[in-house]
């Protein structure tokens, strides 16, 4: 399989300086929505998480495959096959609870908006889980029709500023301009405060630190 830019990214970002030294995400449970490759649900099991890696029936040969191969530094992770459309039906707090959801470039058209943002909107209900969301913006319709269909779910979306390191191409993988990064929880929730840090000021919080907005200069648009 290809390794597209904004998977790139995400491992940079996890992996970085910035953050924690050595497994920091242990003890942490995280889900890796349309994971393709597994790059970066791999990246997160490195570093100590506990994940799973989620797509349709005919892309899990792949992932299962790339997971085989980093069985020694990426252990504990398991594969779970993940309809967006079946799973948008399931009543809320059905889904297991996990601290992390990863997204990288998950989404091309406007035709799953509708599934990807119910199934988003069940797996933060519990307010303990944060977002990490990574794409390339192709169509300004898809992004304004994402945006209003998680807020509709009560998701609060907040832009995550990214070193420019982070945005080098590499032999093999290009990384375009375009890459966005984003942050995100329920409406009233708690971020991570780890995985969120670059992100925190663009949130606004009320008097118990969860979650009640965005500033407008975080804005997605």
């Amino acid at each position: 399989g290809n390794l597209w830019g904004p998977a790139l990214v995400l491992c940079r970002f996890l992996a970085s300086p910035s953050r924690p030294a050595g497994k920091y995400l242990s003890g942490k449970r995280v889900l890796e929505l349309g994971s393709g490759t597994g790059t970066v649900g791999l990246a997160a099991a490195a570093l100590g998480a506990s994940v799973t890696l989620s797509d349709l029936q005919k892309v899990l040969p792949l992932t299962a495959c790339n997971m085989k191969l980093n069985t020694v530094t990426a252990s504990d992770t398991s594969l779970a096959h993940l309809d967006w459309l079946e799973a948008s039906r399931w009543p809320r707090g059905c889904m297991p609870e996990y601290d992390l959801v990863l997204c990288s470039d998950v989404l091309y058209w406007s035709d799953v908006v509708p599934d990807l943002a119910l199934v988003v909107g069940n797996l933060l209900s519990t307010r303990k889980t944060t977002l990490l969301w990574g794409w390339v913006r192709r169509h300004e319709h898809v992004a304004k029709e994402l945006w209003r269909a998680l807020a509709a779910q009560g998701v609060i979306v907040a832009r995550l500023p990214l070193n420019g390191d982070f945005l080098q191409s590499e032999e093999g993988c290009r990384v375009s301009r375009h890459v966005e990064t984003y942050v995100a929880c329920a409406r009233g929730g708690r971020l991570d405060p780890v995985i969120a840090e670059d992100a925190l000021s663009g949130f606004v919080f009320d008097e118990n630190n969860c979650v009640r907005g965005v500033h407008s200069h975080a804005t997605p648009h």
